[in-house]
């Protein structure tokens, strides 16, 4: 039956705003005990439950028809909700709040019909988040906690908390957001614009969300633009995006011209633009949006195969010198060249990973390349010095298919195709972040462990570096890392079955306690020059032998590292004597000479002299 007092309904009313007057104007104590009463909850009128718009009908004298529409329910499986014909998603929920323009509220009380109390009523735009600004004041939405019992009693909050309301309505409007305008005429089912139209609504709201933080980003790199860390960036994003897919993909090309990523820099390139387009991916609602920003991605970006945007890659459209040089498995010098050549890349000061060029021509340029490498282009491809490209040959890891002469350097090339096997034996899994943490790079690793180039080679091809993994692209070789401790391992023993083969000593350089010194360390351990353990070898007054060296799988003279320790036990040097008494070197010769001591013999040119430690403790010149 009809209540006692009926009110007028808005259009652009909740329907629970409605049963929140009329049981206000029905004198009930609030709209849970009105609904109590008559056994029907909050939500039916909420979600548009025909049996409670009936109700509803009833109790107001307004026809079902004009109740319909409007309605706030679930769209099924997940957490994304509807506001009338709109898809919302969870951050666009309400929750526990009463949501509402202050201005609103005043205007309703001022210019409203019935009993002031029952005039304030929800509009349908106010039970988004999606929207933050009313669109006929320029206010912004105000929200307030509600109680589980008063939620969605909007009269009573009104009631209650009138003189808070009237002081906000005073308070300058904030100006309505274009984005606002466009969502609530959206929930209205009015078409306005041709591109947002045909996504979800939030959907179009958050395209113009992320893609507004990436414009904003970009503009700080624009110096015709003013950077504002307040911006609002959903409005920035609305601007760009209500102007349609042309525009969009304009701010992009004009970021990427700019910026010329690299292609592991293409997540910070798109901010939070990226992670949201993946994270979305296989909901049916994004396809147009995702299928979008590919194509445009595809289009600005060197990206291949394997450089994963939010879709497996379609197309390569652009290549960079360095994913080129990959590829084509070309030195980047030479790439640079012969597209230059072509007239298909200009002189540019920019690194190879931000020269691009369009990768359908290039491929015709550089396919015609790839018959033959240069040693030089292949220690580019590799990542190593040419020089260290000698023993990979010599070794026939890599067959030379002959050498060549430019008129300056005489240069070994390689067939592509040979190149391409040897390239395939240096395949290895890209390192995790623990990886990257733990293993070193080949560089660290040769000069650490007195590993040669080759050796390295040797082991990865063979298959017996476990830890073995990518750790960046700058070469197949110098990006490659391991595990210290096992290719030290590995050295060792195959160094001592070297040295067992040839039944002669082995010179190991990571031995803390040798048998066999070279030169240098004979030097440091005299603390004197190369030229003086020269003198002193042909003076035999150290011992040499043969013994194995591991780097170059030879023989060579060693220094018995027990005769050097003689040496040092019985002899000191002149400049060590003086440093020791702190004297100048030339008075304490002459002294020592007027005492009758002299040097074990006499040095040529600048060498140093040494004495015997006995001659000095007889006249107790030295501490024994």
């Amino acid at each position: 039956m009809t209540l006692r007092v009926t009110l007028n309904y808005h259009a652009d009313e909740t329907r629970l705003s409605l049963v929140s007057r009329l049981a206000l104007a029905n004198g009930y104590r609030s709209m849970q005990d009105f609904l109590s009463l008559n056994a029907v909850n909050a939500a039916a009128f909420e979600a548009g439950n025909l049996k409670a718009v009936e109700l509803l009908s009833k109790w107001s004298g307004v026809d079902v028809s004009s109740l319909s529409g409007n309605d706030l329910k679930s769209a099924g499986g997940g957490s994304n909700w509807r506001l009338g014909s709109v898809l919302m998603n969870k951050e666009m929920r309400t929750g526990p709040h009463h949501r509402y323009c202050p201005k609103c509220v005043v205007a309703d009380l001022r210019e409203g019909t019935g009993r002031p109390a029952t005039r304030p009523y929800v509009r349908i735009n106010w039970m988004t988040r999606a929207i933050q600004t009313c669109a006929h004041h320029g206010c912004k939405i105000m929200e307030k906690p509600a109680v589980t019992r008063s939620l969605g009693d909007f009269s009573r909050f009104v009631a209650t908390n009138l003189t808070t309301i009237e002081h906000e309505a005073t308070m300058a409007p904030v100006g309505s957001r274009r984005m606002d305008i466009y969502i609530g005429d959206r929930i209205a089912s009015k078409p306005t614009n041709a591109f947002l139209d045909g996504f979800d609504g939030y959907v179009a709201h958050d395209l113009c969300r992320y893609f507004g933080g990436f414009a904003h980003a970009h503009e700080k790199n624009d110096q015709d633009a003013v950077a504002d860390t307040a911006i609002d960036l959903v409005e920035k994003g609305f601007d760009i995006a209500a102007a349609g897919a042309d525009r969009i993909e304009t701010v992009i090309a004009k970021a990427a011209s700019s910026e010329r990523p690299l292609s592991r820099e293409m997540g910070a390139f798109f901010g939070e633009l990226r992670p949201w387009l993946r994270r979305n991916r296989k909901k049916g609602e994004f396809e147009k949006v995702v299928n979008l920003f590919q194509e445009i991605a595809e289009r600005y970006l060197p990206i291949g195969k394997d450089d994963l945007f939010v879709l497996p890659t379609r197309q390569r459209r652009l290549h960079s010198i360095r994913s080129a040089s990959i590829e084509f498995a070309m030195d980047e010098e030479r790439v640079c060249k012969l597209l230059m050549k072509a007239g298909l890349l200009e002189q540019s000061k920019r690194s190879a990973g931000r020269l691009y060029f369009d990768a359908q021509k290039g491929h015709e340029v550089l396919a015609d390349a790839l018959d033959t490498m240069t040693s030089t282009e292949v220690a580019g491809v590799l990542g190593i010095h040419v020089n260290q490209m000698r023993a990979i040959f010599e070794a026939d890891l890599l067959p030379r298919a002959g050498d060549s002469e430019d008129g300056v350097r005489v240069f070994s090339r390689v067939r592509r195709s040979d190149f391409e096997k040897f390239a395939l034996k240096l395949q290895a899994t890209s390192a995790n972040e623990a990886e990257h943490l733990r293993l070193c790079k080949f560089a660290t690793v040769v000069q650490t462990t007195f590993c040669t180039t080759l050796q390295f080679v040797e082991l990865a091809i063979d298959g017996k570096l476990g830890s073995l993994r990518r750790l960046d692209d700058t070469g197949l070789i110098s990006g490659l890392g391991v595990d210290v401790s096992e290719i030290k391992a590995i050295l060792v023993r195959n160094r001592k079955h070297a040295a067992e083969e040839h039944d002669i000593p082995l010179f190991d350089p990571l031995d803390p306690d040798p048998k066999l010194l070279n030169a240098e360390q004979v030097k440091n351990r005299l603390s004197t020059t190369t030229s003086t353990v020269a003198e002193l070898l042909r003076l035999n007054r150290l011992e040499v032998i043969d013994g194995f060296n591991p780097s170059i799988r030879r023989t060579q003279k060693y220094f018995v590292a027990q005769s050097v320790q003689d040496f040092i036990d019985k002899h000191i040097s002149l400049t060590q004597y003086a440093q020791q008494s702190g004297r100048f070197g030339a008075a304490l010769r002459m002294e020592l000479s007027k005492l009758g001591i002299e040097p074990v013999y006499e040095p040529t040119a600048r060498n140093a002299r040494f004495y015997r430690k006995r001659d000095l403790e007889k006249l107790g010149l030295l501490a024994k």
